[in-house]
């Protein structure tokens, strides 16, 4: 029998999960797991984490971390529904997909279209004197979102239309759309208007490498931090001193094997091919790095020996 894996075909109770979403590495297999668990659930259940949390007899702060892990890659979002049985109470309501696309084009775009509508019935109308002009808001509601920031803020008009001539780049505004919530995203535009896309990618690559590394409690407010320039990065000195670590031993086994070539006389590949065995465990580039030193040691051994024959 050559299957490992043996699956059945279901015509009943079951659930179709994307590959994609299930393999996708950058996020803990426990999000995976949740979401998996979320994804079999009727379309109309309510995701709550309290009952959640009781149910899988997860800790509140742990289902929270798994919650905002599965919200920052893209397959969650966060947003708040007035719920008018409640006299206007604003409640949060979940929503998850297996697919950072159909979540944004389903649920997210509403949200921001639904936040710019709100946003122009409740703001904009006292500015009768100085009406917006019709291009304002444009077919995609996601290269609106400074709009929303000016006029949540408390800036004159002025700036207000300095502003919003200084429009945000899609890519970018898709990038953080797919791996922040609603409030972190604000906050980074608020934060860092002028930052590029790369420049964005960078930051958010090494707050997630703090965070899973347990230096970070939170991704959204270590990034936050690192934007405004608070947070310092204890992953970074880890790696430096990892390849200072790797470049001392480097140095030792140059020397080594620049002795045990003189005693043995073995070939340059076969000392070389030792060295690199030796080495296995440093950073791929060092090893290289000091390969050629080490070729080069040897190159000036035999031109020395060469000479006193």
């Amino acid at each position: 029998m050559t299957s490992f894996i043996l699956k059945r075909s279901l015509s009943s109770n079951f659930t179709q999960v994307s590959n994609g979403f299930i393999q996708d590495n950058k996020i803990s297999i426990l999000a995976r797991g949740l979401g998996v668990f979320l994804l079999s659930k009727p379309n109309n259940w309510v995701i709550n984490q309290e009952n959640i949390s009781k149910e899988l007899e997860i800790g509140r702060d742990k289902l929270k971390k798994i919650f905002n892990e599965l919200i920052i890659h893209g397959y969650m979002h966060k947003c708040r529904h007035t719920t008018f049985a409640k006299k206007n109470e604003q409640s949060v309501f979940y929503y998850i997909s297996d697919s950072k696309e159909y979540l944004y084009e389903e649920i997210i775009s509403r949200d921001i279209k639904s936040n710019l509508t709100t946003y122009e019935q409740n703001t904009l109308i006292p500015l009768t004197k100085n009406p917006l002009p019709e291009n304002s808001f444009t077919k995609n509601p996601a290269d609106n979102i400074d709009i929303n920031i000016n006029y949540l803020s408390s800036k004159n008009k002025e700036n207000i239309k300095k502003e919003n001539n200084n429009k945000y780049d899609s890519l970018f505004l898709d990038y953080l759309n797919f791996h922040l919530d609603e409030i972190t995203k604000n906050n980074v535009l608020k934060i860092a208007p002028k930052i590029s896309l790369e420049e964005f990618k960078t930051i958010f690559e090494k707050c997630q490498v703090e965070y899973k590394l347990g230096y970070s409690k939170n991704i959204n407010s270590t990034l936050i931090l690192a934007l405004k320039k608070e947070w310092r990065f204890q992953s970074d000195r880890k790696i430096s001193d990892q390849l200072e670590k790797d470049r001392k031993t480097l140095k030792i086994n140059v020397r080594y094997f620049k002795e045990l070539y003189l005693e043995t006389r073995e070939t340059h590949d076969e000392i070389v091919s030792r060295f690199r065995v030796a080495c296995s465990k440093c950073v791929k580039e060092l090893i290289d790095e000091y390969e050629a030193i080490l070729r080069e040691e040897l190159s000036s051994l035999n031109e020395t020996s060469s000479n006193f024959m």
